[in-house]
């Protein structure tokens, strides 16, 4: 039976495993049977004892965030052709406490990227409009500098996200000089693949400790360093045809 297939969702808040140690896997099965076996779990944690390392994303998950929101901001400026932004003058008031939070639950329903350049009908009756006057029912918020605003918090964005994970913004396309020079590149490749060599080596050893038990036949894992592609040399032979002449061949 292969047990790469097989998977069920749980609705259990709390899953129970056994500690990772290959050689009790068969009598645990035993003892539960294949179909209640929860597995076994290893949990790592490198170089310090009895303490969580947090994740590298952690210290950037506001930046993410930010980069997801601005992409939506701008998806939905686009598909609403860059209407501005309004807001509503009710000339009515809002007398008992529940009609304050219907409000407030109104307004926090209109802000965020995913409703930029929303539109919103409101039924009106004579009473309201008679009420209203000469009074506007929306008023145009202006947007000034919002254009240069997101293009400065995108940069930084970006910035902050490769700086946690300490990737060189060479490597993702990006050169404040302007150009890509090869010396600029192998620089990069060199400072990434040597800030994260002990990392591969250390995960190598815990996959290699654990891949001769699984069901794949394979015996061990190379995590192999960060490489730039080498562009091939052409070979170049030199024929000589019938009368003498040489002819090269690419």
């Amino acid at each position: 039976e292969d047990w790469s297939k097989a998977g069920k969702f749980s609705k259990k808040d709390k899953i129970e495993f056994y500690p990772y140690n290959p050689e009790n896997a068969v009598n645990e099965i035993n003892e539960v049977g294949i179909d209640e076996y929860p597995g076994q779990a290893l949990y790592w944690i490198p170089e310090q004892k009895e303490i969580y390392p947090l994740a590298t994303f952690d210290s950037v998950l506001d930046d993410v965030q930010f980069e997801h929101e601005s992409g939506v901001y701008k998806l939905r400026n686009i598909q609403n052709g860059y209407s501005a932004g309004y807001v509503q003058i009710t000339p009515m008031s809002l007398e008992t406490e529940k009609e304050q939070e219907e409000a407030k639950k109104d307004v926090q329903k209109s802000r965020g990227a995913s409703y930029a350049g929303k539109t919103k009908t409101l039924p009106l009756n004579t009473a309201f409009l008679d009420a209203l006057g000469t009074r506007k029912i929306f008023e145009e918020i202006p947007r000034t500098g919002v254009d240069k605003l997101f293009e400065k918090q995108n940069r930084e964005t970006r910035e902050n996200i490769y700086s946690s994970f300490q990737q060189p913004n060479i490597l993702n396309g990006i050169s404040k000089e302007g150009n890509f020079n090869r010396e600029s590149f192998e620089d990069a490749f060199h400072y990434y693949n040597s800030i994260t060599e002990k990392d591969r080596q250390e995960l190598e050893r815990i996959f290699n400790s654990i891949i001769p038990y699984t069901i794949w036949d394979i015996s061990e894992v190379e995590i192999e360093p960060l490489a730039l592609m080498e562009k091939e040399e052409e070979e170049t032979t030199t024929n000589t045809d019938d009368n003498g002449s040489d002819t090269k061949t690419e």
